[in-house]
């Protein structure tokens, strides 16, 4: 455990100069005795190329050694190589057997991707029900994806009946963890007035959020904010700057 939280620290330089290689040797020494967690994060460090080459099929190899440890995180992020076929040839069956695990474990990120699953019908029948099923298991760990496509349901209809409030409420949670999805729909809700009362100036606010963090719709919303001269003062020079990062 220590070898794995000392990894940690070299990782993202807390206490030490970053130093990605010997974080991951230090995984590693984990990893070869068996730990759960040190073989996942070898997995991860293949998976990243974080300290080594990275490497789609060792990371693959390391996610299976740490999920027959008994690590939910790597039975997700194994699933995630078989649904996207990286590492390991496309499977989707495979793929929701894993999530489904992971989700069973209490896996925020499993229960989230099999609810995804659930609502395109890859590898299981279609069914809102179930993904909002599984959305809301993850959604109650205050992870911020789950919190978006839960709202996302609300706010459409989808295996629950509209509500506009719940919806709002549920982006606000995301949005509030500076997650950039949550910022740009609370800002479609503040512009609309959809479940909050409209406020074009909070709608400025919560796209500017997102904006900064490189999220596309974001800037070209708030480009029309700033065409329009709706919560901001109109500029042009301001909206053809946030249109061109988002053109770009």
């Amino acid at each position: 455990r220590a070898q794995c939280n000392l990894a940690w620290c070299y990782e993202y330089g807390k206490g030490v100069p970053q130093d990605l290689g010997e974080s991951y040797r230090l995984y590693r020494k984990a990893a070869e005795q068996g730990d759960a967690r040190g073989l996942f994060c070898v997995a991860r460090c293949f998976d990243y190329g974080r300290g080594v080459t990275q490497n789609s099929t060792e990371a693959v190899a390391w996610y299976q050694k740490a999920a027959d440890a008994g690590s939910a995180a790597a039975m997700c992020n194994l699933g995630v190589c078989y649904e996207r076929g990286e590492g390991v040839e496309r499977d989707l069956s495979r793929a929701v057997s894993l999530y489904r695990q992971a989700a069973e474990a209490g896996n925020a990120a499993g229960q989230c991707n099999l609810g995804f699953l659930y609502e395109s019908g890859e590898g299981v029948e279609q069914s809102w029900e179930e993904a909002v099923r599984w959305y809301r298991a993850a959604a109650e760990q205050d992870y911020p994806r789950a919190l978006c496509n839960l709202a996302w349901c609300y706010e459409h209809s989808k295996g629950v009946e509209q509500d506009y409030p719940e919806a709002a409420r549920l982006y606000l949670r995301a949005a509030e963890q500076d997650y950039p999805r949550g910022q740009l729909c609370m800002g479609f809700c503040c512009e609309r007035g959809r479940g909050v009362p409209l406020d074009p100036s909070a709608a400025a606010d919560w796209y500017r959020k997102a904006a900064e963090q490189e999220d596309e719709d974001a800037q070209c919303c708030l480009g029309f904010l700033y065409e329009s001269g709706q919560g901001v003062e109109q500029s042009w020079e301001e909206a053809v700057r946030w249109y061109r990062a988002a053109a770009e």
